[in-house]
């Protein structure tokens, strides 16, 4: 199975986030890094720095779940067997964070996999 991994972008309470895809994750944290900063988002979203609360994998997206489904035991030994956690803890988020505080603006609309190309950090279908 080819994952699609998603992050949600938490911008309030309760159902007030955005989803986006792993190759926005450089983005997100870029904004989260810099509050005053605002950017469009590939879905044609707009986000505020000052918005962001949190970045956090979203689960049910990454596996193809429903969004409303809660997590349960299974679920989490699915995630853990598929290493689905393990891309997200070592690869995905300490990578986004690392482009994030050196990257030049202008590399915000690049994916982020193509900035790590030939890198092997990222599973390719990030």
């Amino acid at each position: 199975m080819t994952m699609k991994y998603k992050l949600k972008v938490i911008t309030g309470y309760g159902d007030r986030y955005k989803i986006v895809d792993a190759d926005e994750a450089h983005k997100v944290f870029y904004l989260f890094l810099h509050p005053t900063e605002r950017a469009i988002l590939a879905d044609g979203q707009p986000l505020r720095g000052q918005d962001i609360q949190d970045i956090v994998p979203a689960w049910n997206e990454t596996m193809g779940w429903n969004p409303k489904h809660k997590l349960d035991t299974e679920d989490w030994n699915e995630i853990r067997r598929e290493g689905v956690d393990v891309v997200f803890e070592r690869k995905i988020l300490p990578t986004a964070r690392q482009i994030a505080l050196s990257c030049a603006p202008a590399q915000l609309n690049t994916p982020m996999r193509k900035l790590v190309r030939g890198n092997k950090q990222l599973p390719a279908n990030t």
